[in-house]
This record gives C-alpha cells, sequence and structure tokens, in this order.
C-alpha cells in the first residue's frame, strides 16, 4: 500500500514542494497580518492633518468680550448676543472675516452661598482670563463687585484708576445708554440686557494700550451716541 499522504490544508502531499499562492490570497494575507498597522497609521496621518489645519488655517477672532454675570446666558440670547457684536465689529486682523468671541464667566462677587466647586472653577477662570489680556471688553451684571475683586476696569476717558479705585460709574456705560445695542432688540424676553453695564480694561503701560486697541472699535461702535 502506499504511504502517499495529503495535506488536506495546502492540497498537496506532505513533504512536498512548497505551495505558490495567488496574488490574490498573497494580498489577503498580508492584509490579515498588517491591518491594525495600516489602521493606526491612518488615524496618525489624520490627526496631523487636523493638527496642521487647526494650527495654520483656523480663523481666530478679532475680538473677545467677556460676559459676567450670576448665571450664564441662555444658549438662544448668547448666539443673539454674538451676532450683534459681530455686526458692529471690523475685520481686524485682515483675514477678509469678522469673528467675534463672547466668553461667559458666572459669577456673583460677594455672596458666599456660591461658594461651590463651579462657583470657585468659573472665578478661577475669570482671572486667569483677565491676567491673560484676554479680553478687553466687558458686560457686566455686577460692576461694582467686578471692579472691587478685580481692578480691571479704565474710566471712560481712556485713563487708569488708582489702586483700589471704586469709582466704576465713571468706568462703565449702561447697556440701555447705548443706542447701538438696544436699537438691534435682542431676543430675550426678560430684557436681561436693562441691567447690564458696558466697561473696558484698564491700561497701564503702553503695552497694554497697544494690546487693546484691538477691541477698541468694537467699543466704539457699541457706545457710539451713549448719553
Amino acid at each position: 500500500m502506499s504511504s502517499y499522504r495529503r495535506d488536506e490544508r495546502a492540497g498537496q502531499p506532505l513533504g512536498g514542494p512548497p505551495r505558490e499562492y495567488t496574488s490574490r490570497e498573497k494580498a489577503v494575507n498580508w492584509w490579515d497580518y498588517h491591518r491594525w498597522l495600516v489602521y493606526g497609521l491612518i488615524a496618525v496621518l489624520i490627526l496631523a492633518i487636523w493638527m496642521v489645519h487647526d494650527l495654520f488655517f483656523r480663523a481666530e477672532p478679532d475680538v473677545y468680550v467677556s460676559y459676567v454675570g450670576a448665571e450664564a446666558l441662555p444658549e438662544d440670547t448668547a448666539a443673539d448676543l454674538k451676532l450683534l457684536l459681530t455686526s458692529l465689529a471690523e475685520d481686524v486682523d485682515g483675514d477678509g472675516k469678522v469673528l467675534v468671541q463672547v466668553d461667559q464667566y458666572a459669577v456673583r462677587f460677594g455672596d458666599d452661598s456660591q461658594s461651590d466647586y463651579a462657583a470657585y472653577v468659573s472665578m478661577a477662570q475669570l482671572l486667569s482670563a483677565i491676567a491673560g489680556e484676554r479680553s478687553a471688553i466687558f458686560l457686566l451684571e455686577d460692576p461694582a463687585g467686578f471692579q472691587a475683586e478685580t481692578g480691571a476696569l479704565g474710566y471712560l476717558d481712556g485713563t487708569a484708576p488708582e489702586d483700589g479705585a471704586a469709582d466704576w460709574e465713571r468706568m462703565t456705560l449702561r447697556w440701555t445708554d447705548c443706542p447701538a445695542l438696544t436699537a438691534y432688540g435682542l431676543k430675550d424676553d426678560d430684557a436681561r440686557f436693562d441691567g447690564v453695564y458696558l466697561g473696558f480694561r484698564a491700561a497701564f503701560s503702553e503695552e497694554q494700550a497697544e494690546k487693546f486697541s484691538a477691541s477698541g472699535a468694537l467699543w466704539r461702535a457699541m457706545t457710539s451716541g451713549a448719553q
């Protein structure tokens, strides 16, 4: 009897010459062993493209505006506020787009009942933004508390106050006294902006004055005709 046996998987005699695989079989075998490497390389490539696009092609805001109130604005109201400010702003960086970034900080100055984690985080974010000179224009529900806590506001004539100055009335304008703002008509049923004040960042050096000047055009447009 013949001892001839076949390798059932390869379809050839055991001990015979190696099987020649087709091109398709080789491709399938390669993909089976390397597909996760390919997936990883694709993911890295996509991430790299996103980072390059974000770094070199993302449009930066022309102006930053800070809204500081007891609570964050409703989403619709915040969007409407951004539209209003964008309509008044200019293309500061010359990229052909007018972009205004509205940052919100939910802070209640002098209210011990707000001494929870969220309040601490919001206050820390506000103080960090002020220290980083992120915004020169402030919309304030509590201008007295804001000035007492931060000392960030300047006088309406452009001069900087003395340390500890508390005469915030000379540093702010009421929203309702600014025709350019009230004429727009924000979509807000409870008229929350009736109690909002506008303030501009104090400049204590020429460098700060130059940096804050980028917000000057929007500030002048917002306060034009103010009584």
